[in-house]
């Protein structure tokens, strides 16, 4: 089977898991008022895979997610240890570790100022980084990158710590939201793969099982998230949920 359709069979297959599971919420359904995420924009769609773990069927999600992930850093990175931003990046990365057989380490989450709270051993990184290391940062999604530079500085600041020399220029995520991550990616020098690009081909697999007026918006908002900034316009489409 070609490479590029066993991989959109697999995605159509996963995103489709993750809704039926709940782990796919749209303001119009789940909560009208929508969501600020991590970036700071305004979402009416919102995929949160923190819960992977707990679903009933979470051993069949776990072990395709993780052999979808561990398919593509094989195939396109040389990574000796996978490193899962915390806190949904975690569950994803064990379950390429087991996929995959490549190590994997997780970043602690930090607060606002970079400082990690009082308690344990204060590792930015749990897990074992070793000398020589080539590191692919793992995690559910990505929008603006955030997340992902704020795991980088993590890594380099337990490396420049323990005097190791490692590389880490590869991020994977599950979902790119396509809302400029490949261009930031490319503009600071990182790879940036996904097995979900939900502006071009996610929300159409999501297409039959959303109302006409979720995939409108969400299509619409993927294509112009400036617009649904606007609390006036963030207002109609809340007024829109709360209608019908």
């Amino acid at each position: 089977m070609c490479e590029s359709i066993e991989k959109e069979e697999i995605g159509k297959r996963i995103i489709n898991l993750l809704y039926d599971s709940g782990m796919i919420k749209t303001w119009f359904k789940e909560k009208n008022e929508g969501w600020t995420l991590f970036s700071g924009l305004w979402s009416p769609v919102y995929i949160n895979l923190r819960s992977i773990a707990s679903k009933p069927n979470s051993d069949i999600i776990l072990k395709e997610v993780g052999l979808a992930l561990g398919n593509i850093i094989k195939n396109n990175t040389n990574a000796s240890k996978i490193v899962g931003v915390s806190m949904a990046g975690i569950p994803l990365a064990v379950a390429t570790t087991m996929c995959s057989s490549i190590p994997s380490c997780f970043t602690r989450k930090v607060n606002k100022d970079g400082k990690l709270e009082s308690y344990g051993e204060k590792d930015l990184i749990e897990g074992e980084l070793c000398d020589g290391d080539e590191l692919v940062i793992l995690d559910d999604l990505v929008t603006k990158f955030s997340s992902k530079f704020q795991a980088l500085k993590q890594i380099n600041q337990v490396a420049k710590l323990k005097k190791l020399n490692v590389k880490c220029s590869d991020v994977v995520v599950l979902f790119d939201r396509g809302q400029g991550a490949k261009a930031i990616a490319k503009k600071n020098n990182l790879n940036l793969f996904s097995l979900i690009d939900f502006k071009e081909n996610g929300i159409e697999w999501l297409k039959p099982t959303l109302s006409d007026i979720e995939y409108s918006v969400i299509k619409e908002y993927l294509e112009n998230e400036e617009k649904y900034q606007d609390k006036e316009y963030q207002k109609y489409i809340i007024e829109l949920a709360q209608s019908n």
